[in-house]
Order: structure tokens, then C-alpha cells, then sequence
């Protein structure tokens, strides 16, 4: 669930360049990728837009100014997105997760393999269904079936 308020204003600058400013404020839900518990992002970002006529214009930039394609009708709901998608962590994390505070080291169902018991089970699932013996532990490549093959030199 998210809760996003922006506003997004046009301008030009003394040399006649077009720009957006978007700021956004607001909170979004992820999932932690340690405890897998619902994480919260508090959101404020403001960003500086400038706005290009082409592909090649932005790509052909040597600077550290934000650019976006203008166009005469642009989806505004998808600019905004993609900037608040840019501001969340890469990998998205409490700082101490319930499940890893309680110290003795077991998962909420009490099986002791902490917060890797999720996978543990679909990859022990994917193996039942693929026929595999799952009765030796396995790595996440050796059960996903995959092989590592020699590179022939030129």
C-alpha cells in the first residue's frame, strides 16, 4: 500500500531550457528481504528535471543532470513512479528484524533456520515437484538443475 502526494511544476531557465520540478512526499510498504515482514519507506524527494527533445540528447549529456524524454503528451503517473521507484534501497531491509532479534536463531514457525526457511522450503518444493532428491542439501544452482560448462578459448 502507498501513500504519495506530488506536485509537479514546469519552468524554463534563463537560457530558454524546459524543466519539471517533482517533489513527493509520502510513506510505502515493501517487503523486508531478511525477515520477509512488511517494511515501511517514509518518502520526501524533490528532483530536478530537465526535459529533452530526443534519445540522443540524453545520452550523448556529460553531466549529472537529470533528463527525460518531452514529448506532447507524457504520462505523468509513470514519471512519478519511476522517481519514487529510484529513491527506495536497492535491497530493502530493517535495521533489526523481529525475527532475527529474538537471538536463538529460529523463524516464526520455530524450525531454527531463521529467515532463509522460506526458501529453503519453495526450493525443497520445486525439487519434490521436478522429481529430485532432496534428501541431501543442495546449492540454489545445483537444485534449480543448472550447469556450469566449459568456455572454449578462440
Amino acid at each position: 500500500m502507498a501513500a504519495v502526494e506530488f506536485t509537479l511544476q514546469g519552468r524554463t531557465d534563463v537560457h530558454g531550457r524546459c524543466y519539471l520540478d517533482l517533489e513527493a512526499v509520502g510513506a510505502l510498504t515493501t517487503t523486508c528481504q531478511r525477515c520477509m515482514q512488511a517494511l515501511e519507506h517514509p518518502l520526501r524527494l524533490a528532483r530536478e528535471l530537465e526535459l529533452a527533445d530526443s534519445v540522443a540528447v540524453i545520452e550523448q549529456a556529460d553531466d549529472d543532470v537529470d533528463r527525460v524524454l518531452a514529448g506532447p503528451a507524457m504520462a505523468v503517473n509513470e514519471l512519478v513512479e519511476d522517481e519514487v521507484i529510484l529513491e527506495l534501497p536497492m535491497v530493502g531491509r530493517h535495521e533489526q528484524c523481529e525475527v532475527m532479534a529474538g537471538g536463538d536463531g529460529e523463524d516464526a514457525a520455530g524450525r531454527g533456520e531463521g529467515a532463509t526457511a522460506p526458501l529453503k522450503d519453495m526450493l525443497q518444493e520445486w525439487a519434490h515437484r521436478a522429481g529430485r532428491d532432496t534428501s541431501e542439501p543442495q546449492t540454489a544452482r545445483r537444485a534449480a538443475g543448472a550447469v556450469r560448462k566449459p568456455i572454449k578459448e578462440q
